[in-house]
């Protein structure tokens, strides 16, 4: 047999796959649709019997209703209402094959009959003569419901005979469907085999050949005892290998030493990662590490003083706006986020603290446009007002005012200040803190600080950055200067 490529085989064997797959598709579709259909008209001949007594009885209600002279009942829908019973009643004979539906539908001419006559004569009757007709229609009308009461066993043993019908020729196919099945699997799987085996049988064998040349067994190796095979690759790949074993046999003790110290390599440069990894998240621990439950501890004091003075509506609003920024500070942990972020994110943080200190402290914001698309580290702006909130105005009794100033003081720099109006700082807590400043930040401290703003700061722009306090007539300005991207 003439040899095919591993390709061909694949495209073979799912072609065949396919067609029987779409085959059976198609035949199951068609088997589905038609049992379908046949459950349909027999679903809907039990509903068109269900409705028909009702409609009967809502044609002899409107002829009462017109023969007492009611307006909500015209000519014109009773012709309507017998035109649908005369259908309804021919569609029951032709669908029920049975004499007594073939009775009943004598019976059902009759009444309407009668009540087309009784519509023709009640306009030019006496009311004597109107009675009689009228009590014609509904002697009828009663003969028609006794008939219908005699149809019943008859429409539920034709209505079961099919649905029987139906069920068993669905159960014979399903029988014929898994046993075709089982012999489309049985199939498949011989073919399949023989299909594995055209491709692992060689393979195997080279993988035993290749066992050989690691245990250095060159002398075991023979061209003619590997299975023949009907593909292409394998047979190119047997070939190969024999070419390729003398080279080997020849470089296989210098391969070797290579493979120790390309491992040894390899391991050392695993190590140099892990150990660039450790340091990574050692970082992130450490940031982590310094958020400050000074914070939470404000906001949660605020929501308890204002659940204990107000009815729980203030309360809501500030729950609300706490879990908006706790979903926004943990997630900015570790990034780098425009101004502009930045700014909304204490925005939500003094929204908060408005709630907390009413009118007893105000805030402004003013930020240049062409600053809010710079990036900076995350959680920069926000540490520096909640010093001034902890710090400078912690004894504010009112007008408070916490300012923050966003601007480029030259083309290549951006000033970043939050002043306060304050108790101010003495020199000696300014000197302490310039000294705290030009230390370096330690794994381990606690606390989002002004050395921690530095820290982040100066890695981010390269020592860059600067981070200062200036003391003013009243108060504080924290500051800091950034270069500017170009």
């Amino acid at each position: 047999m003439k040899n095919r490529s591993i390709r061909q085989m694949m495209l073979y064997m799912i072609g065949t796959i396919l067609a029987i797959m779409l085959f059976f598709q198609i035949l199951t579709a068609y088997s589905n649709n038609k049992t379908i259909t046949e459950l349909n008209e027999t679903l809907e001949l039990q509903l068109l019997y269900d409705s028909y007594k009702e409609t009967i009885e809502t044609l002899q209600e409107g002829v009462t209703a017109y023969f007492n002279h009611s307006a909500k009942i015209t000519v014109q829908d009773i012709e309507e209402l017998c035109t649908e019973i005369e259908s309804t009643s021919l569609q029951m004979e032709e669908a029920f094959v049975h004499p007594q539906f073939t009775d009943h539908s004598y019976i059902v001419q009759a009444y309407l009959e009668s009540i087309r006559v009784f519509l023709e004569q009640i306009e030019t009757t006496e009311t004597e003569e109107q009675f009689q007709y009228y009590n014609e229609t509904m002697g009828l009308y009663r003969m028609t419901l006794a008939s219908y009461e005699t149809l019943q066993p008859f429409e539920k043993e034709i209505i079961t005979k099919k649905i029987h019908e139906s069920s068993e020729e669905w159960k014979q196919k399903e029988k014929i469907f898994l046993v075709l099945g089982a012999i489309v699997c049985g199939l498949g799987f011989w073919k399949g085999k023989k299909f594995v085996d055209d491709i692992s049988m060689p393979i195997i064998a080279l993988t035993a050949k290749v066992r050989q040349i690691i245990a250095r067994s060159y002398g075991e190796l023979q061209e003619n005892d590997l299975p023949k095979t009907r593909c292409k690759e394998t047979a190119l790949l047997t070939e190969a290998f024999y070419e390729m074993a003398g080279t080997i046999r020849q470089q296989m003790d210098e391969l070797q030493e290579k493979i120790i110290v390309s491992q040894k390599l390899h391991k050392l440069e695993i190590e140099n990662m892990q150990t660039k990894i450790s340091l990574n998240q050692t970082q992130i621990c450490l940031m982590q590490s310094l958020i400050s439950p000074h914070f939470l501890f404000n906001c949660l004091s605020t929501l308890t003083s204002l659940a204990f003075i107000e009815e729980a509506h203030q309360t809501e609003e500030c729950s609300l706006q706490l879990a908006k920024f706790l979903r926004k500070f943990l997630d900015h942990i570790g990034k780098t986020i425009p101004i502009r972020e930045e700014v909304e994110h204490t925005k939500e943080y003094i929204k908060i603290q408005q709630l907390r200190f009413g009118k007893r402290i105000s805030f402004e914001i003013i930020c240049d446009r062409e600053c809010e698309g710079q990036k900076i580290p995350a959680l920069i702006l926000q540490p520096l007002v909640e010093n001034s909130l902890s710090h400078g105005l912690k004894n504010c009794r009112g007008g408070g005012l916490i300012q923050i100033d966003i601007h480029k003081i030259q083309k290549e720099e951006i000033a970043i200040e939050v002043r306060d109006n304050g108790e101010g700082i003495s020199e000696e807590q300014m000197k302490q803190i310039e000294e705290e400043l030009k230390k370096p930040f330690e794994s381990g401290q606690k606390g989002i600080g002004l050395r921690s703003i530095a820290y982040r700061l100066n890695d981010f722009f390269k020592n860059r950055s600067s981070v200062h306090l200036e003391a003013q007539t009243k108060g504080t300005v924290a500051k800091i200067i950034i270069p500017a991207d170009s």
